[in-house]
């Protein structure tokens, strides 16, 4: 699975954005997805729409616009 989901990164522009503090999740896998833009949330954690919605939102915005 992870296979194919380099395979998309590679050819769809693909925007991850991390909380660092991620309880179930490490934050180093946040670069395994090929992306080319890869934004952490330092003070962040699962949640991170919840977390930070208003930055999330811009992050958003700015990666579509383009």
């Amino acid at each position: 699975m992870e296979n194919a989901l380099l395979k998309l990164t590679v050819s769809i522009p693909t925007l991850v954005l991390w909380g660092d503090h991620d309880p179930y999740i490490a934050k180093h896998f946040a670069e395994r997805f090929g992306s080319k833009t890869v934004q952490h949330f330092p003070d962040c954690g699962h949640w991170l729409p919840k977390e930070a919605a208003d930055e999330i939102s811009k992050c958003l915005e700015e990666f579509f616009r383009e």
